[in-house]
Protein backbone atom coordinates (compact mmCIF):
# COMPACT_ATOMS: atom_id res chain seq x y z
CA UNK A 1 0.00 0.00 0.00
CA UNK A 2 1.27 3.56 -1.34
CA UNK A 3 2.25 5.54 1.63
CA UNK A 4 2.75 9.73 1.36
CA UNK A 5 5.55 11.26 2.96
CA UNK A 6 5.15 15.56 2.19
CA UNK A 7 4.78 15.05 -1.90
CA UNK A 8 6.57 12.21 -1.90
CA UNK A 9 4.74 8.69 -2.58
CA UNK A 10 6.38 5.76 -0.84
CA UNK A 11 6.07 2.12 -1.61
CA UNK A 12 5.52 -0.49 1.09
CA UNK A 13 7.28 -3.83 0.51
CA UNK A 14 7.50 -7.11 1.81
CA UNK A 15 10.41 -7.99 4.16
CA UNK A 16 13.20 -9.30 2.61
CA UNK A 17 12.78 -13.46 2.34
CA UNK A 18 16.21 -15.65 1.72
CA UNK A 19 15.85 -19.33 0.60
CA UNK A 20 17.50 -22.06 3.10
CA UNK A 21 20.40 -22.27 0.71
CA UNK A 22 22.78 -20.28 -0.84
CA UNK A 23 24.13 -20.47 -4.40
CA UNK A 24 28.09 -21.44 -4.88
CA UNK A 25 28.55 -18.63 -7.56
CA UNK A 26 26.87 -15.59 -4.81
CA UNK A 27 28.82 -17.42 -2.21
CA UNK A 28 31.75 -16.75 -3.81
CA UNK A 29 31.63 -13.68 -4.10
CA UNK A 30 30.52 -12.45 -0.82
CA UNK A 31 33.77 -14.28 0.03
CA UNK A 32 33.12 -15.84 3.49
CA UNK A 33 30.46 -18.31 4.97
CA UNK A 34 28.89 -16.23 7.69
CA UNK A 35 28.14 -12.58 6.44
CA UNK A 36 25.86 -9.54 7.54
CA UNK A 37 22.51 -8.98 5.36
CA UNK A 38 21.15 -5.68 4.85
CA UNK A 39 17.50 -5.43 3.78
CA UNK A 40 17.33 -2.21 2.30
CA UNK A 41 13.78 -1.63 1.51
CA UNK A 42 13.47 -2.06 5.49
CA UNK A 43 15.43 1.46 5.66
CA UNK A 44 13.33 3.13 3.28
CA UNK A 45 10.31 1.86 5.04
CA UNK A 46 11.48 2.87 8.46
CA UNK A 47 12.74 6.24 7.07
CA UNK A 48 8.88 6.46 6.09
CA UNK A 49 7.12 5.94 9.18
CA UNK A 50 9.66 8.45 11.28
CA UNK A 51 8.71 11.22 8.37
CA UNK A 52 4.61 10.88 8.81
CA UNK A 53 5.20 10.68 12.62
CA UNK A 54 6.43 13.88 12.62
CA UNK A 55 4.25 16.99 13.27
CA UNK A 56 6.00 19.09 10.26
CA UNK A 57 5.48 16.61 7.00
CA UNK A 58 7.91 18.84 5.46
CA UNK A 59 11.13 18.31 7.63
CA UNK A 60 14.56 17.97 6.06
CA UNK A 61 15.39 14.23 6.43
CA UNK A 62 18.57 13.82 7.93
CA UNK A 63 19.56 10.32 7.72
CA UNK A 64 22.32 9.49 10.59
CA UNK A 65 25.12 7.26 9.34
CA UNK A 66 27.62 7.47 11.79
CA UNK A 67 29.17 3.91 13.26
CA UNK A 68 29.73 2.56 9.79
CA UNK A 69 25.76 3.06 9.89
CA UNK A 70 25.00 1.19 13.05
CA UNK A 71 27.43 -1.80 11.58
CA UNK A 72 25.13 -1.92 8.31
CA UNK A 73 27.67 -0.01 6.61
CA UNK A 74 27.87 3.29 5.63
CA UNK A 75 28.32 3.94 1.82
CA UNK A 76 26.20 1.22 0.56
CA UNK A 77 23.44 2.78 3.49
CA UNK A 78 23.77 6.00 2.22
CA UNK A 79 24.18 5.99 -1.32
CA UNK A 80 20.66 4.11 -1.14
CA UNK A 81 18.88 6.67 1.37
CA UNK A 82 20.52 9.32 -0.82
CA UNK A 83 19.78 7.35 -4.44
CA UNK A 84 16.10 6.63 -3.31
CA UNK A 85 15.09 10.29 -2.24
CA UNK A 86 14.52 9.19 1.60
CA UNK A 87 16.42 11.11 2.59
CA UNK A 88 17.64 14.51 2.28
CA UNK A 89 21.34 14.89 3.82
CA UNK A 90 23.56 12.70 5.78
CA UNK A 91 24.99 12.97 8.95
CA UNK A 92 27.82 11.33 10.76
CA UNK A 93 29.78 11.83 14.36
CA UNK A 94 33.43 12.23 12.99
CA UNK A 95 34.92 14.51 10.50
CA UNK A 96 37.07 10.99 9.03
CA UNK A 97 33.44 8.98 8.46
CA UNK A 98 32.47 11.94 6.61
CA UNK A 99 35.52 11.83 4.33
CA UNK A 100 35.16 8.24 4.05
CA UNK A 101 31.71 9.24 2.20
CA UNK A 102 32.79 11.87 0.13
CA UNK A 103 35.75 9.33 -0.78
CA UNK A 104 33.31 6.89 -2.14
CA UNK A 105 31.91 9.50 -4.05
CA UNK A 106 29.07 10.51 -2.25
CA UNK A 107 28.05 14.08 -2.63
CA UNK A 108 25.12 14.70 -0.40
CA UNK A 109 25.22 17.26 2.16
CA UNK A 110 27.00 15.76 5.13
CA UNK A 111 26.89 17.36 8.80
CA UNK A 112 29.23 16.35 11.27
CA UNK A 113 27.07 16.26 14.41
CA UNK A 114 30.35 16.02 16.86
CA UNK A 115 30.90 19.00 18.34
CA UNK A 116 34.68 18.93 18.41
CA UNK A 117 35.33 22.65 17.41
CA UNK A 118 35.28 23.73 21.16
CA UNK A 119 37.44 26.24 23.63
CA UNK A 120 38.82 23.06 25.10
CA UNK A 121 41.31 22.68 22.20
CA UNK A 122 39.96 19.59 21.29
CA UNK A 123 39.95 20.66 17.58
CA UNK A 124 43.14 20.12 15.28
CA UNK A 125 43.50 22.82 12.14
CA UNK A 126 43.49 20.53 9.98
CA UNK A 127 40.24 19.29 10.81
CA UNK A 128 38.67 22.55 10.10
CA UNK A 129 40.28 22.66 6.93
CA UNK A 130 39.38 19.30 5.86
CA UNK A 131 35.63 20.08 6.73
CA UNK A 132 36.09 23.46 4.41
CA UNK A 133 38.03 21.52 1.95
CA UNK A 134 35.55 18.21 1.57
CA UNK A 135 32.35 20.83 1.67
CA UNK A 136 31.07 19.35 5.16
CA UNK A 137 29.08 21.29 8.05
CA UNK A 138 30.58 20.78 11.07
CA UNK A 139 28.80 22.02 14.08
CA UNK A 140 30.58 24.35 16.58
CA UNK A 141 30.13 26.01 19.56
CA UNK A 142 32.97 28.38 20.28
CA UNK A 143 34.15 31.38 18.90
CA UNK A 144 37.45 29.93 18.77
CA UNK A 145 36.56 27.44 16.30
CA UNK A 146 34.26 30.02 13.91
CA UNK A 147 37.64 32.07 13.34
CA UNK A 148 39.33 28.50 12.48
CA UNK A 149 36.40 28.56 10.08
CA UNK A 150 37.27 31.76 8.75
CA UNK A 151 40.71 31.57 8.38
CA UNK A 152 40.41 28.11 6.30
CA UNK A 153 38.04 30.34 3.92
CA UNK A 154 40.24 33.21 3.63
CA UNK A 155 43.00 30.85 2.88
CA UNK A 156 41.13 29.69 -0.08
CA UNK A 157 39.57 33.15 -1.03
CA UNK A 158 43.02 34.71 -0.75
CA UNK A 159 45.15 32.00 -2.72
CA UNK A 160 45.32 30.36 -6.44
CA UNK A 161 43.35 26.97 -5.17
CA UNK A 162 39.54 27.02 -6.56
CA UNK A 163 36.50 25.56 -4.91
CA UNK A 164 36.59 22.67 -7.06
CA UNK A 165 39.81 21.66 -5.74
CA UNK A 166 37.58 19.31 -3.44
CA UNK A 167 38.29 16.59 -6.42
CA UNK A 168 42.06 16.43 -5.29
CA UNK A 169 40.86 16.03 -1.73
CA UNK A 170 38.84 13.34 -2.47
CA UNK A 171 40.98 11.30 -4.45
CA UNK A 172 39.76 12.14 -8.08
CA UNK A 173 36.19 11.45 -7.27
CA UNK A 174 34.70 13.04 -10.27
CA UNK A 175 31.04 14.67 -8.55
CA UNK A 176 29.55 17.76 -7.93
CA UNK A 177 30.43 18.25 -4.08
CA UNK A 178 27.21 19.56 -3.22
CA UNK A 179 23.52 18.75 -4.62
CA UNK A 180 22.07 22.18 -2.99
CA UNK A 181 24.32 25.17 -4.60
CA UNK A 182 22.33 27.35 -1.96
CA UNK A 183 24.97 25.98 0.91
CA UNK A 184 28.05 27.91 1.09
CA UNK A 185 31.32 26.69 1.48
CA UNK A 186 32.23 26.63 4.99
CA UNK A 187 29.13 26.57 6.48
CA UNK A 188 28.18 25.85 10.04
CA UNK A 189 26.15 24.97 12.66
CA UNK A 190 25.95 25.85 16.37
CA UNK A 191 25.22 23.39 18.93
CA UNK A 192 23.05 24.67 22.10
CA UNK A 193 23.87 22.45 25.51
CA UNK A 194 20.27 22.42 26.56
CA UNK A 195 20.29 20.16 29.46
CA UNK A 196 22.54 17.32 28.11
CA UNK A 197 26.02 18.86 29.24
CA UNK A 198 28.03 17.11 26.87
CA UNK A 199 28.97 19.16 24.11
CA UNK A 200 27.40 22.95 22.61
CA UNK A 201 27.56 26.34 23.70
CA UNK A 202 25.73 27.42 27.03
CA UNK A 203 22.73 28.82 26.10
CA UNK A 204 23.81 32.38 27.26
CA UNK A 205 26.94 31.94 24.58
CA UNK A 206 24.52 31.77 21.84
CA UNK A 207 24.16 35.50 20.74
CA UNK A 208 27.79 35.97 21.30
CA UNK A 209 28.68 33.27 18.40
CA UNK A 210 25.77 34.37 16.09
CA UNK A 211 27.52 37.82 16.15
CA UNK A 212 30.92 35.99 15.22
CA UNK A 213 29.25 34.41 12.65
CA UNK A 214 28.52 37.82 11.18
CA UNK A 215 32.13 39.53 12.02
CA UNK A 216 34.36 36.57 10.59
CA UNK A 217 32.17 36.01 7.43
CA UNK A 218 30.93 32.04 8.27
CA UNK A 219 28.19 30.85 6.70
CA UNK A 220 25.53 30.13 9.61
CA UNK A 221 22.60 27.85 8.43
CA UNK A 222 21.01 26.46 11.25
CA UNK A 223 21.20 26.15 15.62
CA UNK A 224 20.10 22.66 17.05
CA UNK A 225 20.85 20.82 20.47
CA UNK A 226 20.49 17.66 21.74
CA UNK A 227 17.45 15.48 23.50
CA UNK A 228 19.27 13.58 27.18
CA UNK A 229 16.35 11.55 27.95
CA UNK A 230 13.47 11.56 25.94
CA UNK A 231 11.99 8.94 28.07
CA UNK A 232 11.31 11.87 30.65
CA UNK A 233 8.73 14.02 29.35
CA UNK A 234 9.32 17.14 32.01
CA UNK A 235 12.94 16.95 31.87
CA UNK A 236 12.86 16.91 27.31
CA UNK A 237 10.07 19.68 27.66
CA UNK A 238 12.43 21.55 29.86
CA UNK A 239 15.56 21.20 26.97
CA UNK A 240 12.55 22.40 24.25
CA UNK A 241 11.73 25.31 26.29
CA UNK A 242 15.72 26.27 26.74
CA UNK A 243 16.01 25.81 22.83
CA UNK A 244 12.85 27.72 22.26
CA UNK A 245 13.98 30.81 24.13
CA UNK A 246 17.78 30.69 22.64
CA UNK A 247 16.07 30.60 18.85
CA UNK A 248 13.48 33.03 19.65
CA UNK A 249 15.18 36.15 18.66
CA UNK A 250 16.62 34.70 15.52
CA UNK A 251 13.20 32.82 13.85
CA UNK A 252 12.81 35.47 11.47
CA UNK A 253 16.97 35.40 10.69
CA UNK A 254 16.63 32.59 7.74
CA UNK A 255 18.35 29.87 10.47
CA UNK A 256 17.36 26.54 10.56
CA UNK A 257 16.30 24.94 13.70
CA UNK A 258 16.04 21.44 14.73
CA UNK A 259 16.57 19.07 18.25
CA UNK A 260 14.77 15.47 17.07
CA UNK A 261 16.70 12.36 17.05
CA UNK A 262 14.97 8.98 16.87
CA UNK A 263 13.58 8.71 20.18
CA UNK A 264 12.41 12.47 20.20
CA UNK A 265 10.08 11.34 16.88
CA UNK A 266 8.57 8.36 18.33
CA UNK A 267 7.71 10.78 21.72
CA UNK A 268 6.73 13.52 19.55
CA UNK A 269 9.48 16.13 20.82
CA UNK A 270 10.46 19.04 18.77
CA UNK A 271 9.21 17.51 15.46
CA UNK A 272 7.51 20.76 14.33
CA UNK A 273 11.23 22.30 13.94
CA UNK A 274 13.16 22.42 10.13
CA UNK A 275 15.16 19.27 10.69
CA UNK A 276 14.85 15.38 11.98
CA UNK A 277 17.96 13.73 13.01
CA UNK A 278 16.66 9.92 13.20
CA UNK A 279 19.52 7.08 13.90
CA UNK A 280 18.86 3.96 15.35
CA UNK A 281 15.10 3.68 14.62
CA UNK A 282 16.16 4.43 10.34
CA UNK A 283 17.51 0.40 11.29
CA UNK A 284 13.87 -0.77 13.00
CA UNK A 285 15.58 -0.61 16.49
CA UNK A 286 12.97 1.07 19.48
CA UNK A 287 15.27 3.24 21.63
CA UNK A 288 12.56 4.64 24.01
CA UNK A 289 8.45 3.64 23.67
CA UNK A 290 6.85 0.20 24.52
CA UNK A 291 7.96 -2.60 22.58
CA UNK A 292 4.83 -3.71 21.30
CA UNK A 293 4.05 0.43 20.30
CA UNK A 294 7.17 0.13 18.59
CA UNK A 295 6.09 -2.92 16.79
CA UNK A 296 2.81 -2.07 15.88
CA UNK A 297 4.11 1.32 14.19
CA UNK A 298 5.67 -1.56 11.41
CA UNK A 299 9.26 -0.84 12.03
CA UNK A 300 11.08 -3.77 10.29
CA UNK A 301 14.81 -4.68 11.92
CA UNK A 302 17.01 -4.28 8.83
CA UNK A 303 20.00 -6.40 9.92
CA UNK A 304 21.11 -9.99 9.99
CA UNK A 305 23.86 -12.32 10.34
CA UNK A 306 23.57 -15.79 7.70
CA UNK A 307 25.68 -18.23 7.31
CA UNK A 308 26.82 -21.62 6.55
CA UNK A 309 28.63 -24.14 8.42
CA UNK A 310 32.52 -24.91 7.27
CA UNK A 311 32.59 -27.80 8.78
CA UNK A 312 29.97 -30.39 10.08
CA UNK A 313 31.04 -33.66 11.26
CA UNK A 314 29.52 -36.24 13.73
CA UNK A 315 30.85 -36.70 16.88
CA UNK A 316 30.64 -39.40 19.28
CA UNK A 317 28.95 -39.62 22.80
CA UNK A 318 31.78 -38.52 25.03
CA UNK A 319 33.53 -35.89 22.75
CA UNK A 320 34.66 -32.45 24.56
CA UNK A 321 33.72 -29.77 22.45
CA UNK A 322 35.68 -26.27 22.71
CA UNK A 323 38.12 -24.08 24.57
CA UNK A 324 38.07 -25.72 28.34
CA UNK A 325 36.07 -28.74 26.69
CA UNK A 326 33.23 -27.28 28.51
CA UNK A 327 30.69 -29.07 26.38
CA UNK A 328 30.72 -33.18 26.84
CA UNK A 329 28.42 -34.87 24.08
CA UNK A 330 26.16 -37.04 26.23
CA UNK A 331 25.31 -38.50 22.51
CA UNK A 332 26.21 -39.49 19.13
CA UNK A 333 25.46 -35.75 17.81
CA UNK A 334 26.07 -33.63 14.87
CA UNK A 335 28.51 -30.39 15.31
CA UNK A 336 28.58 -27.53 12.79
CA UNK A 337 31.40 -25.10 12.70
CA UNK A 338 31.05 -21.10 11.67
CA UNK A 339 33.59 -18.95 10.89
CA UNK A 340 31.88 -15.82 13.36
CA UNK A 341 33.46 -15.39 16.85
CA UNK A 342 33.82 -12.43 19.20
CA UNK A 343 36.74 -10.67 16.68
CA UNK A 344 33.52 -10.37 14.58
CA UNK A 345 31.29 -8.75 16.88
CA UNK A 346 29.83 -12.20 18.52
CA UNK A 347 29.36 -11.89 22.49
CA UNK A 348 31.74 -14.26 24.08
CA UNK A 349 28.95 -14.35 26.58
CA UNK A 350 26.95 -16.43 24.36
CA UNK A 351 28.71 -19.54 24.28
CA UNK A 352 28.04 -22.77 26.46
CA UNK A 353 24.19 -23.04 25.59
CA UNK A 354 22.80 -19.38 26.27
CA UNK A 355 22.08 -18.93 22.42
CA UNK A 356 21.01 -20.70 19.67
CA UNK A 357 20.65 -19.86 15.73
CA UNK A 358 17.73 -20.91 13.33
CA UNK A 359 17.94 -23.52 10.43
CA UNK A 360 16.45 -21.52 7.67
CA UNK A 361 15.23 -24.57 5.97
CA UNK A 362 12.87 -25.73 9.11
CA UNK A 363 13.06 -23.00 11.26
CA UNK A 364 14.42 -25.54 14.37
CA UNK A 365 16.55 -23.83 17.04
CA UNK A 366 20.07 -25.16 17.34
CA UNK A 367 22.17 -24.63 20.27
CA UNK A 368 25.79 -23.06 20.66
CA UNK A 369 27.85 -25.21 22.41
CA UNK A 370 31.10 -25.32 24.16
CA UNK A 371 32.96 -21.95 24.33
CA UNK A 372 32.63 -18.92 21.63
CA UNK A 373 36.11 -18.26 20.36
CA UNK A 374 37.67 -15.36 18.48
CA UNK A 375 37.16 -16.76 15.23
CA UNK A 376 34.07 -19.30 15.21
CA UNK A 377 31.28 -21.03 17.32
CA UNK A 378 30.13 -24.66 17.06
CA UNK A 379 26.60 -25.34 17.23
CA UNK A 380 24.26 -28.52 17.61
CA UNK A 381 22.42 -29.93 14.49
CA UNK A 382 19.61 -32.09 14.59
CA UNK A 383 21.05 -33.74 11.40
CA UNK A 384 23.46 -33.31 8.86
CA UNK A 385 22.26 -30.26 6.82
CA UNK A 386 22.71 -29.88 2.92
CA UNK A 387 25.51 -28.25 1.29
CA UNK A 388 25.08 -24.78 1.20
CA UNK A 389 22.55 -24.83 3.80
CA UNK A 390 21.81 -21.43 5.34
CA UNK A 391 21.57 -20.79 9.05
CA UNK A 392 20.66 -17.50 10.52
CA UNK A 393 22.78 -16.61 13.99
CA UNK A 394 21.30 -12.87 14.22
CA UNK A 395 17.60 -12.50 13.08
CA UNK A 396 16.13 -9.50 11.40
CA UNK A 397 13.12 -9.10 14.01
CA UNK A 398 12.44 -9.15 17.57
CA UNK A 399 13.11 -12.56 18.78
CA UNK A 400 13.67 -12.12 22.07
CA UNK A 401 16.87 -14.89 22.21
CA UNK A 402 17.67 -14.21 18.13
CA UNK A 403 17.23 -10.68 17.14
CA UNK A 404 19.19 -7.87 17.78
CA UNK A 405 16.83 -6.54 20.45
CA UNK A 406 17.24 -9.80 22.25
CA UNK A 407 20.85 -10.24 22.80
CA UNK A 408 20.99 -6.79 23.70
CA UNK A 409 18.34 -7.24 26.29
CA UNK A 410 19.72 -10.47 27.69
CA UNK A 411 23.51 -8.72 27.71
CA UNK A 412 21.99 -6.23 29.56
CA UNK A 413 23.45 -3.47 26.86
CA UNK A 414 21.03 -1.28 23.98
CA UNK A 415 20.72 -2.63 20.51
CA UNK A 416 23.34 -0.23 19.13
CA UNK A 417 26.14 -1.73 20.59
CA UNK A 418 25.26 -5.24 19.55
CA UNK A 419 25.58 -3.40 15.98
CA UNK A 420 28.35 -1.67 15.84
CA UNK A 421 30.52 -4.73 17.43
CA UNK A 422 29.62 -5.94 13.94
CA UNK A 423 33.26 -6.20 12.12
CA UNK A 424 34.64 -4.80 9.23
CA UNK A 425 36.43 -8.85 8.27
CA UNK A 426 32.46 -9.28 7.61
CA UNK A 427 30.78 -8.81 3.88
CA UNK A 428 27.79 -7.14 3.89
CA UNK A 429 25.37 -8.47 1.64
CA UNK A 430 22.21 -5.76 0.68
CA UNK A 431 19.15 -6.98 -0.35
CA UNK A 432 15.99 -4.71 -2.36
CA UNK A 433 12.77 -5.33 -3.81
CA UNK A 434 11.95 -8.19 -1.18
CA UNK A 435 15.26 -10.39 -2.01
CA UNK A 436 17.11 -9.44 -5.01
CA UNK A 437 20.63 -8.77 -4.57
CA UNK A 438 21.58 -4.99 -4.45
CA UNK A 439 24.96 -4.88 -4.09
CA UNK A 440 28.12 -6.85 -1.58
CA UNK A 441 30.63 -5.28 0.49
CA UNK A 442 33.49 -6.75 0.72
CA UNK A 443 35.44 -7.36 3.65
CA UNK A 444 37.97 -4.85 5.22
CA UNK A 445 37.62 -3.02 1.42
CA UNK A 446 35.87 -0.32 0.28
CA UNK A 447 35.16 -2.41 -2.75
CA UNK A 448 31.13 -2.63 -3.20
CA UNK A 449 30.16 -5.31 -5.89
CA UNK A 450 26.60 -3.96 -7.70
CA UNK A 451 24.71 -7.36 -8.92
CA UNK A 452 21.51 -7.89 -11.08
CA UNK A 453 20.12 -10.95 -9.69
CA UNK A 454 16.71 -12.45 -9.44
CA UNK A 455 16.56 -13.57 -5.89
CA UNK A 456 19.48 -13.62 -3.24
CA UNK A 457 19.77 -17.19 -4.18
CA UNK A 458 20.29 -17.37 -7.62
CA UNK A 459 23.45 -16.30 -9.86
CA UNK A 460 24.65 -12.76 -10.36
CA UNK A 461 24.28 -11.62 -13.83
Amino acid sequence: MPMLHGNRLMTQKLPVVMEPRISVDLLQKIGRPVFVCVDLDALIHNMTILADLCANKDAVRVAVVKGNAYGHGAVPVARHFMATGAADRLAVATVDEAIHLRRAGIDAIIHVLGCYFHITGNIQPWEMQRCVSYRLIPTVASEQSIIGISKCLEKIRTSDQKIDDYHCFANGVNADPLRNDSIALGTIHIKVDTGMSRNGCQPHELPQLIEACKSYHVPLEGILSMFSNTEDPVFSQSQIDTFNQCIEPYRNDGYVFHMANSGAILDNLATDMDFIRPGISLYGMNPCIDADAFIRLGFRPSLSVKGTPTLVKKLCAGSKVGYGCTYTCDKDEWVATFPFGYADGFWRELGEGKSFIIRDKTGEKCTVIGRISMDAITVQLPCQPEENELFTIITADFNPRTSVTGIAKGLGTIEHEVLIRLSDRLPRLYLYNSGKVHSIQCAFSNMYIEMDCDSANGVAH
